[in-house]
């Protein structure tokens, strides 16, 4: 199965007045936390409704991701979320780029590059999205054939959102909202969005004590040179004593 994970969220928007509102979400934290969030909102309380929110909840949680059904006045809101701390930022960043170029991930042609050193670490993602490949290269056998035309007709109202948030400051990103670290870029059914992201994480505590060794050293060097002026200036002081008892001495 190909781009699961959305499409079957998607899927819902068939028995629906209106749209669903479906959000996914990750995120690399300071703290070396992988973050995944998936968010459904359908507004329709039908029965089939219900359905495939349980549907969707039994996906998810083979997935590992922890599920919630919400009935709400108008609707059902699906969360699936899970979050995860690892041991460095190495292993951490291994975790996040095996999401986001996994099977089901709803990103194509992407490229995830962490690039660690002594004074910054920098994280760049480039990837798109195309909402409508959710859809048709989906391979659920769940919603019969004779809706899929409706499904597809339906999806086009939907608001779809993707978010990314990288520990460190926002280099450069296209990203439709920022909101401190986090990224979203607004989807719209039909066309291919290109995510654009860099981070940096400037090594404070590494410059500090690269700068703190190189005073340590100047001051060191400083010291050296002080003593090897007071040494020779020692040994001529000596020399010319040494000249000056000489030449009392002929004279006497």
């Amino acid at each position: 199965m190909r781009k699961i994970i959305l499409g079957f969220s998607v899927f819902i928007v068939l028995i629906c007045a209106s749209c669903a509102d479906a959000q996914v979400y990750y995120g690399l934290s300071d703290n070396n936390a992988v973050s995944q969030r998936y968010t459904v909102y359908i507004d329709n309380m039908e029965l089939p409704a219900r359905t495939y929110a349980d549907s969707i909840k039994s996906f998810w949680e083979s997935k590992g991701i922890d599920t919630q059904i919400e009935l709400q006045d108008e609707g059902v809101l699906i969360v699936g979320k899970s979050a995860v701390i690892y041991e460095d930022r190495a292993i951490a960043t291994k975790r996040l780029s095996d999401l986001l170029t996994a099977d089901d991930s709803l990103l194509t042609n992407v490229v995830f590059e962490y690039t660690p050193s002594y004074e910054s670490d920098t994280f760049y993602l480039s990837a798109s999205i195309t909402i409508d490949d959710v859809i048709r290269q989906n391979e659920i056998q769940d919603i019969p054939d004779q809706d899929l035309d409706e499904l597809l007709m339906s999806a086009q109202n939907g608001t779809y959102t993707f978010s990314v948030s990288l520990p460190g400051e926002i280099e450069s990103t296209n990203a439709d909202e920022i909101d401190g670290q986090k990224c979203t870029w607004n989807l719209v059914y039909g066309d291919t969005t290109q995510i654009n992201l860099r981070a940096i994480i400037v090594n404070t505590e590494n410059i500090l004590a690269y700068e703190q060794l190189q005073k340590t050293q100047s001051q060191s060097d400083m010291f050296v040179r002080i003593g090897i002026a007071a040494a020779g200036a020692f040994a001529l002081a000596l020399v010319l004593i040494f000249i000056i008892r000489r030449v009392r001495n002929r004279r006497a």
